[in-house]
């Protein structure tokens, strides 16, 4: 019996030791950058819009400043004094139904607002570009009351947030 509790003691301890080892090195997180460039600046133009929606182009182009802003690198400046410049462009807007009316099921009642862009990010020094042609999507559900046009115009600043978030988070991966 002592022969079984010190092998079940045994394994026990090396089980531990393996998911304690899987822990720390599959987390997902780390400390600071992930590259060693010298990238303390980025500037952020006003992104191009190829969709068929007005204005979501400045509105994403905020939104992107914003995150970065409230992150603690890079620093945004003017292009001119920019170690890197992100440059993108919005290529498509989609509504997607979610959920229909219970009595009336051509009628939708929640879509997903989906906003996608291309996003690259360029050394000004060089020219070099650090990555280019990120697809990155962002999206918002919002159901729909009785103004189908105000729904949409309150879902989409929530769409480019997210959008945002995410290409803040490509441009920090850049570093």
């Amino acid at each position: 019996m002592t022969n079984r509790a010190s092998l079940s003691a045994r394994l026990a301890t090396a089980l531990s030791a393996c998911v304690t080892a899987l822990a720390l090195v599959g987390c997902g997180y780390r400390v600071g950058s992930l590259n060693n460039r010298d990238y303390r600046t980025v500037a952020v133009p006003i992104f191009q819009n190829k969709s068929n929606v007005p204005q979501i182009h400045a509105q994403l182009t905020n939104a992107v400043i914003k995150r970065l802003h409230a992150d603690t690198s890079p620093r945004v400046v003017a292009e001119s004094d920019a170690d890197v410049v992100l440059g993108g462009e919005v290529i498509e807007v989609e509504r997607t139904p979610l959920r229909f009316q219970r009595l009336n099921q051509s009628v939708a009642r929640e879509y997903r607002l989906t906003v996608t862009a291309v996003v690259s990010l360029r050394d000004r020094r060089t020219g070099k570009l650090v990555f280019e042609n990120a697809r990155v999507t962002g999206q918002t559900d919002y159901f729909i009351g009785a103004d189908l046009q105000a729904a949409e115009a309150q879902a989409m600043p929530l769409a480019a947030e997210n959008l945002a978030r995410k290409i803040a988070a490509r441009v920090a991966e850049g570093w």
